[in-house]
């Protein structure tokens, strides 16, 4: 599917849709060398397994590590 993209004359990002942040990771790596992505809009495959920690401070711990790297990742494909 991403092949089918690189007719896009717009700028576009990637929704990251709820997806495991690995996969998205290498999803979005392909939309930016095959399809032209210029960016990405990512939620859930950030944080999403902090929902399954029982305390605040588990859930807070993993956003401001976990979290906090996995986005630094997906800026590292961008520079």
């Amino acid at each position: 599917i991403l092949s089918d993209l690189t007719h896009l004359e717009k700028p576009w990002v990637l929704l990251s849709r709820g997806k495991p942040f690995a996969e998205y990771k290498k999803s979005l790596v392909k939309a930016k060398e095959i399809g032209g992505a210029k960016g990405f809009a990512v939620g859930r495959a950030l944080w999403q397994e902090a929902a399954n920690f029982k305390n605040w401070e588990e859930k807070e711990g993993f956003i401001k590590t976990t979290a906090v790297s996995r986005l630094r990742e997906l800026v590292e494909i961008f520079k």
